[in-house]
């Protein structure tokens, strides 16, 4: 790309009113300005200041609040004008910016550690950008300042020459515009439905259709709180998925008339939260935004290497991986030009989406669909490079001119710039000869090209540039930032760059759980506050937070920092990518500061880590990326684990993390090449053992992948599919070679098909080889089925191929659950004592201890099963057969029969009707195994474990728990709450009663088996059966609101009930009970005097924490709690790691506490219990819930 000549027009010294800004002075040694634009279209443009001022580039010790002249006074400087709060950075209640050059905001307060939308109206605070970057006004004064750039900044058109050090320079942080707080959208809220499955609505008072189209119940409401418009927020949401996503399907976006409504729109809200068909409902807040190549402009990149080595060390990462297309971060931000040479190739045209390459994220199926049209059924019309979520001005500001505010649409370009730079920072192309390079930007072949090899960018615009006061500010609504994370979630991103602040409101809480629960990774910016006042997004545990350092890795002056922050990173005059809205079509760069630049600069290594193991989960590449930091001392404790470093990041994950190179990452080939081979007919296959992850373009990711190749006897249509014969949600897709790139088609829930299970059609040629990718929809989500490929001439598909007795083929199985799938037409079996069995699976198993086995269906499929137990495949005769079992849910089966150790036995499992075919899981019993409670004859701790571990009998979900054995560190399914309506919910806490029933806390409000709970509520399960077959009733046994457990930081997550009746609680935050007051690392003593429905009883301090040391950090706040009474021992899980005297560990982990007092004194010593990695549960995991016997 070749700059035109730059025009110089120099501007006199300037001195004027910033009014909220302050007021701001140039002295005249040299111009206020060189402000250079050049008139080629193609040209790079930077921010730039003129000659280079002796010490501001090149050296580590850079004055960040000015720029300096030759005389080493500032050229500008800005004064706070008296009377007004300081934003520099940030007003008095902490609202911060992030990038050098516009205000814009997002910053909210935050509850401690809160991951879940309160049940009351949430307050609302604004938050900025987390970046200092260029403010545009309308004011002619103001206008003379800010359009030199904030302190003489010019525009200057750089040739593609590389430049030295000492050019360009770099702009100061200057304050940005006073940005409101605590603002809301005035005219919508967000209610999420109570009835599972709630009718999608949209429809608008305008057509008539508010009535017609809403149920009665739901229009009564609607009428009452003065409804014009609805809509579903997160379209296509599945209803109540049980692979641990949480249920989005029922959340609308509701436009109301306040003032038609007493109260107005807070009256309409808390007419909402009172209705019996809403499970909630929010205000959306809005919020201020934060703001070894040939790249010419790599020198300048210090953030990537420097002499001092206060840098992330990409160099040194590129000798190893530089990035993996199939890797998606999402930038949720003002947008991305999507159009920039340096982010999209030399091609990309701002007048055609289809001709956006490079290392922008594409949507093939809509790119090469029909315009018009939905082509891949997402909900999201030609999304070609993302999607823009903005539907109409924020707040009422109104639209800056020429910013793009008019609908929610395809085109998610950008006109602020914040999420240009931020783009650039994540994914830049690296070595073709233009801009800039980022850690994952790929590598090219030295020159400008259409296509890019680095991690894919999808541009997800959720903010806009608003008209504030006649100022150009950034600002982000929290309804479109989840709608935003609902689609990142549902078409493939692993990551999601978010530098802004956020409040819990919109709905954000639901998609940021839906889009984790989807295997994604959250990094969020800590903030330009300079102080510890953190955001929403903050707050979570399972989000990371980011914060900025200089060039010598010293805090960056304006970033938040405190315990609460996960890891630092370079955030001081970054040089990326920019929009800049004066030259739409010119590919810009600019330097700007902030924790807006840190964060992507994470993202941009944590997506280079994936890169190089893409069968890691997010867990296991947030530990590396955390674990790998290099040590600071600035501000120790209080900036995270360290600045990351791309090449430690990149050692940490090949030495630890597993397979490398799947999906066709770096790294060791690709797993494609090992495909197993099949032919026409049914194939059994467990993704248990899969080969890793893959992001086929235009279809999203599929995880724990298993390869099979096939070569065509036929010409014509093939199918593929796992229909009704999976259980768990597949995912299937074909290729034409081992190249991902080469995708004819693929699926994920098919028509007609239960439990998520797909199916698809291609054209296959006779004699060509064909490639398959069978996988789950979610990270973690695995399990087992069958495969069947049926080719034109009607071959495969069958349960047995031709005439060969399927008996023959029974597949091998062990003792425990075995997932199985049936189709129709795969085969029947018939004996004499049993009658038949339609579309039956056959198993074998060796029994390896006498007495009376059980074989069981109940309660776990889909369809009305029939099993039978044979000795042979010639037994007429037969040994046992059911039905219907005895209480077994849905007509299925079990039966018991005595066997012989060492003898094997066939087992049948198929359908009653001939017509009937489904999935589901059978279980095989011994003598002694319990039928679920625990394996071994050792001590026994049960866990509810948040991250969605892989155990040998499978997934653990939210709203499961598992039992292991210490012993022999065998894990079972002790409890599976997707059985009893629990899918979807996240357990926060549990403990045993003697008599075997179960109690549970969760970390929402909810109704399951018509008890209505809240999250500081415990309700209590009775069991009729435990297992992969869990059946049971629900009732309330403590209901914390009685007892004034009323606030967020009152959530329940630790509870134990003691011999004596004593309830041990642990609450999620700090607690204040009557005279009882604490925190989050404390348990309180509740002595009940009744229980139920009325609760009441008095408090007690049981245990503080911060006496034995464990208030050093927000990690260390208690999760888990269980207490063995005969041995005078308190087990103890913290949400994060922990140090302690004499003992460190992690939040997978358990530890002992052996008091010597306790009370308002404790005292004592600790002592490993439960060691995470040894029983199976991978770093980054969080055990939040525990339980001995």
């Amino acid at each position: 790309m070749v700059a035109g000549p730059a025009v110089s027009v120099p501007e006199p010294a300037f001195s004027g009113n910033l009014g909220n800004l302050g007021v701001l002075r140039c002295h005249s040694q040299r111009p206020a300005s060189n402000f250079q634009r050049t008139g080629s279209p193609g040209a790079s443009v930077v921010i730039n200041d003129g000659p280079a001022a002796p010490g501001v580039l090149g050296e580590p010790h850079v004055q960040k609040r000015r720029i300096a002249d030759r005389h080493d006074r500032p050229a500008c400087e800005v004064f706070p004008s008296s009377g007004i709060p300081r934003n520099d950075v940030d007003s008095p209640d902490d609202r911060p910016l992030h990038a050098p050059a516009t205000p814009s905001p997002l910053r909210a307060g935050r509850s401690r550690r809160t991951a879940h939308p309160p049940t009351s109206p949430p307050r609302v605070e604004g938050l900025r950008l987390h970046s200092h970057f260029r403010s545009r006004t309308m004011k002619t004064t103001v206008s003379s300042i800010l359009a030199i750039g904030v302190c003489t900044a010019t525009i200057a058109a750089i040739p593609p020459t590389t430049p030295t050090r000492e050019a360009p320079p770099r702009i100061a942080v200057a304050p940005n515009a006073d940005a409101p707080a605590d603002l809301v959208v005035p005219d919508q809220l967000v209610i999420e439905f109570r009835r599972p499955g709630t009718r999608a609505i949209a429809a608008s008072r305008a057509d008539g259709g508010m009535l017609r189209d809403a149920s009665p119940e739901t229009a009564t409401l609607l009428e009452l709180i003065g409804s014009q418009a609805i809509r579903p927020q997160f379209p296509n949401a599945p209803v109540a998925p049980k692979d641990g996503r949480p249920d989005l399907s029922n959340h609308h976006v509701v436009r109301i008339d306040p003032a038609v409504v007493p109260g107005g729109l807070e009256g309409a809200l808390a007419l909402a939260l009172a209705h019996p068909l809403v499970r909630n409902a929010e205000l959306i807040g809005v919020h201020p935004v934060h703001a070894t190549t040939n790249d010419p402009y790599l020198a300048n990149c210090w953030h990537l290497s420097q002499s001092n080595d206060a840098d992330v060390d990409a160099p040194e990462a590129w000798d190893v991986q530089t990035g993996d297309p199939s890797i998606v971060v999402a930038v949720l931000d003002t947008g991305v030009q999507w159009y920039h040479a340096d982010l999209a190739g030399p091609a990309a045209d701002a007048s055609n989406l289809g001709s956006a390459n490079g290392n922008m994220w594409r949507n093939q199926a809509e790119a090469n669909g029909t315009p018009g049209v939905d082509d891949d059924g997402n909900g999201f019309v030609d999304d070609i490079v993302g999607y823009d979520f903005i539907t109409s001005p924020l707040y009422g500001f109104g639209c800056w001119p020429g910013e793009d505010c008019s609908g929610a649409d395809n085109d998610p370009r950008d006109f602020n710039g914040h999420g240009t730079h931020c783009a650039g920072i994540v994914g830049a192309m690296n070595n073709n000869g233009t801009g800039v390079a980022s850690p994952a930007g790929g590598y090219g072949n030295g020159s400008p090209s259409t296509s890019g090899n680095g991690v894919s960018i999808m541009a997800l615009k959720m903010g806009h540039s608003s008209n504030y006061n006649g100022s150009e500010a950034g600002f982000v609504g929290m309804a479109a930032a989840a709608e935003a994370f609902y689609y990142a979630a549902q078409n493939g991103a692993r990551i999601a760059s978010c530098s802004w602040g956020s409040s819990n409101s919109g709905g954000l809480a639901a998609a940021i759980d839906y889009f984790i629960a989807s295997g994604g990774l959250v990094l969020v910016a800590a903030g330009n506050s300079n102080n510890t006042s953190q955001g929403y997004v903050n707050s979570r545990s399972d989000c990371y937070s980011v914060g900025a350092l200089d060039t010598d890795d010293s805090k960056a002056s304006f970033s938040s920092y405190g315990s609460w922050v996960d890891i630092s990173a370079p955030g001081v005059s970054i040089l990326a990518t920019y929009h800049d809205s004066n030259s739409p079509n010119a590919d810009g760069y600019a330097y700007l500061s902030g924790t807006s630049m840190a964060t992507p600069l994470v993202a941009s290594v944590a997506a280079l880590t994936w890169s190089q193991d893409p069968t890691a989960t997010a867990g296991q590449v947030w530990a590396a990326i955390r674990d790998s930091a290099d040590p600071i001392s600035s501000f120790s404790g209080q900036m995270g684990s360290g600045r990351v470093n791309a090449a430690n990041a990149l050692a940490a994950i090949s030495g630890g993390g597993g397979g490398g190179g799947g999906g066709g990452g770096g790294g060791g080939g690709t797993p494609c090449d090992n495909a197993t081979a099949i032919a026409a007919g049914t194939t059994t296959f467990s993704t248990t053992a899969g080969t890793g992850n893959v992001a086929p373009a235009g279809c999203g990711s599929i995880y724990d992948v298993n390869w099979y190749a096939f070569t065509a006897s036929a010409t014509g249509t093939h199918t593929l599919s796992t229909c009704n014969a999976a259980n768990f949600d597949t995912k299937l897709a074909v290729f034409g070679s081992c190249d991902v790139g080469s995708v004819i088609a693929c699926n994920d829930d098919a028509s007609g098909c239960s439990g998520y299970t797909s199916a698809l059609d291609f054209e296959g040629v006779a004699g060509e080889t064909y490639v398959i990718a069978l996988g789950g929809y979610s990270s973690g989500g695995t399990g087992s089925g069958s495969l069947a490929l049926t080719e034109p001439d009607g071959g495969g598909g069958g349960g047995g191929g031709g005439d060969e007795d399927p008996c023959d083929d029974a597949i091998a199985v062990t003792i425990g659950d075995t997932g199985f799938g049936t189709t129709i037409g795969s085969g029947d079996f018939s004996n004499d004592a049993c009658g038949s069995i339609y579309n039956a699976n056959w198993y074998r198993f060796t029994a390896t201890v006498d007495g009376a086995h059980t074989v069981s269906t109940c309660g776990a499929a889909d369809f009305d099963t029939k099993i039978a137990v044979v000795a042979s495949c010639d037994d007429v005769t037969g040994i046992a057969c059911n039905d219907d079992g005895p209480d077994c849910a849905g007509m299925t089966s079990s039966l018991s029969f005595d066997a012989t150790a060492g003898v094997e036995y066939i087992v049948v499992v198929g359908a009653y009707a001939s017509d009937a075919a489904g999935s589901g899981t059978l279980s095989i019993t011994e003598p002694d195994d319990g039928g679920g409670g625990g394996g071994g004859d050792g001590e026994v701790v049960l866990l509810a474990i948040q991250g969605n571990p892989s155990f040998d009998f499978g997934v653990a979900r939210d709203e499961d728990v598992v039992a292991i054995d210490l012993t022999t560190n065998e894990a079972v399914l002790w409890f599976d709450g997707s059985d009893v309506g629990l899918g979807g919910f996240r357990i926060s806490a549990l403990d045993r009663l003697d008599d075997g029933d179960l109690l549970l806390s969760f970390t929402a409000g909810g109704t399951v088996g018509g008890v209505t709970f809240d999250d500081s509520d415990i309700v209590r399960f009775t069991p009729s059966q435990l297992g992969a077959a869990t059946a049971g009733t629900f009732s309330l046994w403590f209901d914390g609101s009685d007892v004034a457990l009323t606030t967020n930081g009152e959530d329940i997550d630790g509870l134990d009930v003691l011999d004596d009746g004593t309830i041990i609680l642990s609450t999620q935050g700090g607690h204040r009970i009557g005279s009882v007051r604490g925190n989050d690392e404390d348990l309180v003593a509740f002595t009940p005097s009744s229980l139920g429905a009325t609760t009441s009883g008095t408090f007690a301090k049981y245990f503080d924490g911060s006496d034995v040391g464990l208030a050093t950090s927000s990690a260390e706040d208690l999760d888990a709690v269980s207490i063995n009474e005969s041995l005078g021992i308190i087990s103890l899980s913290t949400r994060g790691s922990f140090a302690v005297t004499g003992l460190s560990g992690a939040d997978e982990d358990l530890f002992d506490f052996t008091p010597s007092t306790l009370g308002s004194s404790t005292s004592g010593s600790f002592a490993a219990f439960v060691i995470g990695s040894v029983v199976g549960i991978p770093s980054g995991d969080d055990i939040i819930g525990a339980c001995e016997f």
